[in-house]
C-alpha cells in the first residue's frame, strides 16, 4: 500500500493518537463522577484523587453490570431494527475514490420520532422507568467504554479480513489502522451501514434520549422539572431535531409564501438563506458530504459516537438532575432565545459559501485530504 503520509511529524501524530486512546476513557468516568457525585466540582474530584491516588480512581470507576448491558443491548437492538425496517427514501452518497456510491435509507426522522414516542410511552404507561438509566449511568458508561473498544477491534479485524467494498485498506501501521479505521463504508450484510448506526442512530439518538431521561429523573426526585433543565433539554432536542430534520421543502416554501404575502422582499436577504439552511436536515448532509463519506470507521469516529456523545454532550443535564437552578421565566426564555440564535448564526456561518459542501467534497475526494487519511 505504500508508506503512510502524515501531516505532522510522526512523534506528534502517534502521541496525539495514543493520548486520545488512553485518556478519553478515564475522562468519561471522571466527568460522570464529577457531575453526579462531586457536585460538578472539578477541584473536589482532584482533591479526592490527590488524597486517594490510583486506588481512589479505581474505586470510582464503576464495574459494568448485567443491568447496564441489558439497557445498552435493548437500546442498540431497537435502533438497529428501526434503521433496517422503518420506511425511508433512497439516498445516494457521494461517489468514493474507488468509484463506489453508497446507498442509504434516509429514515432518521422517523426513527427519531419513534424512539422518543416509545421511550416516553414506556414511562407514561409504567412499563419502564427511565430513571433507572440515570441510576445506572456510571455502569452504562463503563460498559460502553469497554464494549466500544471491543467493537473497534471488530472493525479492525473486519477491515483486514472481510472489507465491505474496495474503499478499504491498511496503512501498514497498527495504531493508525485502529485509530482512523480501515473501511470507508463498512456494512454488515448488504443493508446495515455501521457508520449510520454508530453516528446517527446510537450516538445522536442517545443525546436526545438521555436529555429526556435527566428531565424524568429530576421530576421523579423533586416532583417538578426546573426551568434550567427545561431550557437545557429543549435546546438539545432542537439541535438533535434539526440534525434529523424533516421535509426542508415544506419549510422553505412556507418562508417564500410569507415573503410574497407580506411583500417584505428584503426579508429574503435576511432570513431565507439561514432559515432554509437551518431547516435542511444535517443527517442528509452527513450522508452525502461529511462524516459518513470522509471519515473511515475506526476508534476516532465510532468510539466517539458510541461513548463520547452520550457522556460528554449530555453532561449539563447530568449535572442539573441533582442541582436544579431556578432561572425565572424571563431569564429562561432569554437563554433559550440566545441558544437558538447561536444555532442560526452557526448555520449562517457554515452556509455563507453556497458551494461549501461541494468544495469540501471536492477537497476530500479530489485527493488532498484523502491522501492524508486513507491508505496511499
Amino acid at each position: 500500500m505504500g508508506e503512510t503520509k502524515m501531516v505532522h511529524a510522526p512523534i506528534v501524530t502517534y502521541a496525539s493518537m495514543l493520548s486520545l486512546l488512553s485518556l478519553c476513557p478515564p475522562f468519561v468516568i471522571l466527568l460522570w463522577h464529577t457531575m453526579v457525585h462531586a457536585n460538578g466540582s472539578i477541584s473536589q474530584t482532584c482533591d479526592y484523587l490527590m488524597q486517594n491516588g490510583l486506588q481512589g480512581f479505581k474505586d470510582i470507576w464503576p464495574k459494568p453490570t448485567a443491568t447496564a448491558w441489558k439497557i445498552i443491548a435493548c437500546y442498540g437492538v431497537f435502533e438497529a431494527v428501526l434503521q433496517l425496517f422503518l420506511p425511508g427514501k433512497r439516498f445516494e452518497g457521494s461517489i468514493s475514490p474507488e468509484g463506489n456510491r453508497p446507498v442509504y435509507k434516509a429514515n432518521g426522522l422517523q426513527a427519531y420520532a419513534v424512539t422518543l414516542v416509545t421511550y416516553l410511552g414506556l414511562w407514561w404507561f409504567g412499563i419502564f422507568n427511565p430513571a433507572i438509566v440515570y441510576d445506572h449511568l456510571g455502569e452504562i458508561f463503563s460498559a460502553l467504554i469497554f464494549g466500544s473498544f471491543a467493537f473497534c477491534i471488530f472493525l479492525f479485524i473486519k477491515g483486514h479480513l472481510a472489507p465491505s467494498s474496495t474503499d478499504s485498506g491498511s496503512s501498514g501501521n497498527l495504531i493508525i489502522d485502529f485509530y482512523w479505521g480501515m473501511e470507508l463504508y463498512p456494512r454488515i450484510g448488504t443493508n446495515f451501514d455501521i457508520k449510520v448506526f454508530t453516528n446517527c442512530r446510537f450516538g445522536m439518538m442517545s443525546w436526545a434520549v438521555l436529555a429526556v431521561t435527566y428531565c424524568i429523573k429530576q421530576y421523579e426526585e423533586n416532583g417538578r422539572v426546573a426551568d434550567s433543565m427545561l431550557v437545557n433539554t429543549a435546546l438539545m432536542l432542537v439541535y438533535v431535531s434539526k440534525f434529523f430534520g424533516g421535509n426542508p421543502d415544506t419549510g422553505i416554501q412556507w418562508i417564500l409564501h410569507m415573503i410574497e404575502v407580506t411583500k417584505l422582499y428584503f426579508l429574503a436577504h435576511l432570513f431565507y438563506i439561514p432559515l432554509a439552511s437551518f431547516l435542511y436536515p444535517i443527517e442528509s448532509r452527513i450522508l452525502r458530504h461529511s462524516g459518513l463519506c470522509v471519515l473511515i470507521a475506526g476508534f476516532y469516529i465510532c468510539w466517539g459516537c458510541l461513548v463520547w456523545v452520550p457522556s460528554v454532550y449530555t453532561s449539563p443535564g447530568m449535572y442539573l438532575v441533582n442541582h436544579p437552578v431556578n432561572l425565572g421565566t424571563q431569564l429562561a426564555l432569554l437563554i433559550f432565545a440566545a441558544g437558538i440564535c447561536v444555532y442560526i448564526l452557526t448555520t449562517i456561518a457554515i452556509g455563507k459559501d453556497k458551494n461549501f459542501e461541494e468544495q469540501m467534497e471536492s477537497a476530500w475526494f479530489g485527493g488532498e485530504l484523502h491522501q492524508r487519511f486513507l491508505w496511499h
